[in-house]
């Protein structure tokens, strides 16, 4: 698995970087120290 690196170098809004990462692997890390790993599939818009 190719962990993704941080592509918020440059600003944009979060939606727009939902948008890109849609059909790629993901890596969520809770404060608790929980990892949930797998494909994001999809989001809801805030």
């Amino acid at each position: 698995m190719v962990v993704a690196r941080n592509t918020m170098s440059r600003r944009q809004n979060p939606s727009e970087f939902l948008k890109q990462i849609i059909g790629k692997p993901v890596v969520v890390k809770l404060n608790s120290g929980i990892d949930y790993r797998g494909i994001c599939e999809d989001f809801t818009d805030f």
